[in-house]
């Protein structure tokens, strides 16, 4: 079995450097290395782009260019190659700099012979494709997630229509043919269980605004029909409704550009907050706006209820109901790209804020 050849681009200015390198490199016991030099960052561009490199080498002091700006601008084109920075001027600063800008890891020349060379080489590959991996794992996590909850919609949408088309029109019949029976017989007449028709009529029409109010919830056909903005409209005033002495007032912006994917997350991530400010916060006013930002959408829901500690619910168990509220929101946030926040302070309210990406993967 033929051994692979790994392909290494030393960017550096020092030319004698290079020839060292190539000495290091073809002392290595294990690994077969492939040297390929330049001394300039925009060459290291075009190389890195006219072909596949498995590891690169870059000299911290490249010249007139900033070698950390090199490293930004390999992770801007998306050259998914790890990047070993060699320098003669250790410094913890500079180390924490590079790593935190990507860099697999950082190494001084005058520490370097065959076998740490060899060994820093494999380590970082190992290390990018374990990342690498991990991120595609991610990817398709997230992927699956996201047609599971579609699925999970599907599924609601279907129980609205069973509910609507069954259940709320059976019980929309017997109520227009009590009221026949009332209009034709003494509103004082007892039933069987000595209620009047009219109470057993109240009850009915309950019955009916409980199987609608289900129905909506389960299915909110206002999404289809009208759109996320009008929907969203139609939730506050829902609410509005429900609660007592509670304002709530909405700001929606322009919807256009919003897959209809992320229209129902961004409702149902609305709907969970608005019930729990209405369950938790105790709150007089409650704003609900979405927003376009640079670079995409945002949803924010703030209170001016009692506020609480969101560390503690967030890390709460299965059987907190807060916590499993503010667990759903993150959870469908994060499934949808997008990233969830929220800021709270006992006695000063609540704020929430989602934003997405607009045409990101």
């Amino acid at each position: 079995m033929t051994e692979k050849t790994t392909r290494v681009l030393l960017i550096d200015d020092d030319e004698d450097y290079q020839v060292i390198v190539q000495n290091l490199l073809s002392m290595a016991r294990e690994t077969r290395f492939e040297l390929h030099w330049t001394s300039s960052a925009e060459e290291a561009y075009r190389k890195l782009k006219e072909s596949s490199f498995d590891v690169c080498l870059l000299d911290y002091r490249l010249g007139s260019s900033d070698s950390l700006e090199v490293l930004r601008e390999i992770a801007r084109n998306g050259f998914e190659v790890p990047v070993i920075f060699l320098t003669g001027f250790g410094s913890y600063e500079n180390d924490r700099t590079a790593m935190r800008l990507g860099a697999a890891d950082y190494v001084d020349k005058n520490l370097l012979n065959p076998t740490f060379l060899e060994r820093c080489i494999r380590y970082a590959i190992d290390r990018t494709r374990t990342v690498t991996a991990l991120r595609e794992s991610r990817k398709q996590l997230r992927r699956l997630s996201a047609r599971l909850l579609e699925a999970q919609e599907t599924e609601r949408k279907r129980l609205s229509r069973e509910l609507h088309d069954s259940l709320g029109s059976t019980l929309t019949a017997v109520r227009y043919a009590l009221e026949q029976k009332v209009s034709a017989m003494s509103p004082l007449e007892e039933a069987p269980d000595g209620m009047t028709l009219e109470q057993i009529i109240d009850m009915v029409k309950i019955a009916v605004e409980e199987t609608q109010r289900i129905t909506s919830s389960l299915g909110p056909s206002v999404l289809d029909d009208l759109g996320l903005a009008q929907a969203l409209r139609s939730l506050g005033r829902e609410f509005s409704e429900i609660l007592e002495n509670v304002e709530i007032e909405t700001q929606m912006c322009d919807e256009e550009d919003i897959p209809d994917s992320l229209k129902i997350v961004v409702y149902r991530i609305a709907q969970e907050a608005l019930n729990n400010a209405a369950k938790h916060s105790g709150a007089q006013k409650i704003l609900l706006t979405t927003g376009k930002t640079e670079n995409g959408f945002e949803l924010r829901v703030i209170d001016d209820g009692c506020g609480f500690e969101p560390a503690a619910f967030l890390g709460a168990g299965e059987d907190s109901e807060g916590g499993m509220g503010l667990r759903s929101m993150r959870e469908r946030a994060e499934i949808s790209n997008g990233f969830f926040q929220i800021r709270s302070e006992k006695g000063k309210g609540t704020a929430i804020r989602v934003d997405w990406p607009l045409g990101a993967d």
